[in-house]
């Protein structure tokens, strides 16, 4: 059983849900613990989870997970519809609260407007997606790698990891978790990484990338700069 103020935190605090929704979701969800690096997945489509701790990314899969990218991430006090067709994996030690359709359903019934506060972020998540997918099929290799590495920067600082007046920032991953999110080879960004070293933007070290000019990053990702 889900504890009621956890159940509370995915909805707006000034509009909380009547307390029969809340016993409804207390008593049919499920706490679920991963550990970095687990894979995590649905029961079904439709099913729910909301993230009380930790980060879970969502990734597009071949059929032989070769060539798989990733969708979206799911954040701290974030939600998410599930679907079959997608991979979760947890990019660090997460905590969720998981509830089938069946619950949302005998939950929600007859009670639309509250059923809203649980859709509340998948807009953001579409838009994520198209992001992701554009840059996928039209972005250059360095463009994705750029996108990538900024928004591993942008992370660290919403989650008060780093200092954001450091003149560099330490990225921990490795060419081939950068090449599974951007949906290319390993060989490929190794190569593209050392051709974004050589302009000075980042530093190459074993399992860390070091930002040490975070404005042409940022330009890059944007179309407004280039690395040379």
């Amino acid at each position: 059983m889900i504890l009621e103020d956890d159940v509370k935190k995915i909805f707006d605090e000034t509009k909380l849900p009547p307390k029969k929704i809340l016993n409804e979701l207390m008593l049919g969800g499920k706490k679920i613990l991963l550990n970095k690096g687990e894979n995590f997945y649905p029961e079904e489509d439709g099913d729910y989870i909301f993230v009380k701790r930790g980060i879970i990314n969502v990734y597009f899969l071949s059929e032989d997970w070769q060539n798989s990218a990733i969708a979206y991430r799911i954040g701290r006090n974030k939600s998410s519809y599930l679907s079959i067709n997608l991979a979760y994996i947890a990019k660090t030690n997460v905590e969720i609260m998981y509830f089938s359709k069946d619950v949302l359903n005998k939950a929600f019934l007859n009670n639309q407007v509250q059923e809203y506060y649980l859709m509340k972020n998948q807009a953001e998540i579409f838009y994520e997606i198209i992001n992701n997918v554009n840059s996928m099929y039209f972005g250059s290799v360095e463009k994705k790698i750029a996108t990538y590495l900024m928004k591993e920067y942008e992370t660290l600082k919403r989650n008060k990891k780093i200092d954001p007046n450091d003149e560099n920032v330490v990225i921990k991953t490795t060419h081939e978790t950068i090449a599974q999110n951007i949906g290319s080879a390993r060989e490929v960004v190794s190569r593209k990484l050392a051709e974004i070293q050589d302009s000075g933007i980042v530093e190459l070290a074993r399992g860390r990338i070091i930002i040490l000019d975070k404005e042409s990053l940022k330009k890059y990702t944007s179309n407004k700069g280039k690395i040379r």
